[in-house]
């Protein structure tokens, strides 16, 4: 469902609220020089976005399924780059590693060794 701000709306919505509520979003509309049912709508539209882009489950049409179906039967393609990106090491162990040295940390040699690590992350990352 695509919404835009110049679709009419048509449908009522009505909800009830506390004083204090009210007040709040009383404050949040002024705030951002709307009007409650602009306010309202974006902010519940969002809230259902959410909601609905985290479920677990997803019903589908005979035709979306059979779709779906055929996509996830094709052969997977082989993408040297990702291949390749896939078998480099991974620059967070080395910064995973020098937060742990940190914490550690009682000497000068600690610190040259902490700065170390961190250049090889460096290196790591850059893929220098």
């Amino acid at each position: 469902m695509k919404l835009a701000p110049s679709q009419p709306r048509s449908r009522r919505l009505e909800v009830r609220t506390t004083d204090d509520e009210r007040e709040l979003i009383d404050r949040a509309v002024y705030a951002l020089g709307t009007d409650v049912s602009s306010f309202v709508v974006r902010e519940v539209v969002s809230a259902a976005r959410e909601v609905l882009a985290s479920r677990s489950e997803f019903a589908l049409s005979e035709e979306a399924r059979a779709e779906w179906d055929r996509v996830n039967r094709r052969s997977a393609r082989d993408l040297p780059g990702l291949r390749r990106l896939m078998q480099r090491p991974s620059p967070f162990y080395a910064w995973c590693m020098a937060s742990v040295a940190l914490a550690d940390m009682q000497s000068p040699t600690d610190v040259l060794h902490l700065l170390l690590l961190m250049q090889d992350a460096r290196r790591t990352l850059l893929g220098k």
